[in-house]
């Protein structure tokens, strides 16, 4: 992730206040994210909101899985912040996360300078999702050019050896689930559709999304249903690639998605599916 902001000049907080969200940036980067927090907080009440502060508990946010929240922030913060640039990115991934693609795009091109490995890397995904993957491709590889480790390139498969993958997959999940797969139909699609993310019962559903079950399931409740649509198991092939570097992770991830979405169908819940013996 890009570096963390540096405020100083005189539109900030008093030498005290800068120096303990300097300390909380640091802790931010350094996954403290309690310690960030309980900062954030008390610098909240003593500079009455600040900018700054509030771009930081924006990040905050963000790694909390609401970026809708953090979008908030990010936009009463907008011009008013040092770091504009480090502003622009975290608006792109928060946008991104809200399924706003196109806003994603322009906020995330603000910022292609600030870093451009992780810059280009996340719009990269933002351009799958508007359907340019010739331009995503480009952008992947721009980034594995800056940090090969930090940002491998996706693996690509055929949609046979994907198909093979998911045969393979199959035949590692136990016997009683295996069997069950039989009634429910796996559909593989690039990437989840913006129509689900956006979904008022999709919940916090994100772009990188691996698979989902949609339908009800046998229990006859609603996990997650879109009228018209059958009881079916999505596969979301890009977004696997990128999360799997080898063939023998693809088939190991997809073996995992299956289960816990196989589970969603029989009706059970997240805690229940790692308690669940299906042996």
């Amino acid at each position: 992730m890009a570096p963390h902001s540096n405020p100083s000049g005189s539109n900030h907080p008093s030498d005290r206040d800068t120096e303990a969200l300097e300390r909380a940036w640091d802790a931010f980067e350094a996954a403290e994210l309690d310690k960030a927090a309980e900062a954030v907080q008390r610098l909240m009440r003593r500079t009455g909101g600040h900018p700054e502060v509030r771009f930081l508990r924006g990040a905050l946010l963000l790694e909390e899985d609401a970026p809708d929240k953090a979008l908030e922030e990010f936009d009463a913060c907008a011009n008013q912040v040092e770091d504009r640039l480090l502003l622009a990115f975290y608006r792109g991934l928060a946008l991104f996360d809200l399924a706003r693609f196109e806003e994603a795009e322009a906020a995330l091109l603000q910022a292609v300078d600030l870093d451009p490995g992780s810059v280009r890397y996340e719009l990269a995904q933002v351009r799958e999702h508007l359907g340019r993957f010739a331009d995503a491709e480009r952008d992947y590889a721009a980034a594995h050019a800056v940090d090969a480790e930090a940002f491998p390139l996706p693996l690509r498969v055929s949609a046979t050896e994907f198909e093979e993958a998911i045969h393979s997959g199959r035949e590692r999940l136990p016997g009683m689930l295996r069997d069950r797969l039989d009634e429910v139909p796996v559909v593989v699609e690039d990437l989840p559709p913006r129509a689900i993310l956006t979904h008022t019962e999709g919940g916090d559903l994100t772009p990188d999304l691996l698979g989902l079950f949609v339908g009800r399931n046998i229990r006859e409740e609603s996990v997650f249903e879109v009228p018209g649509i059958p009881p079916a198991i999505y596969l979301y092939k890009r977004n696997l690639e990128r999360a799997c570097p080898s063939r023998e992770e693809l088939v190991a991830e997809i073996e995992t998605t299956l289960y816990h979405e196989l589970g969603h169908y029989l009706g059970f819940e997240e805690d229940e599916l790692h308690d669940l013996d299906v042996g």
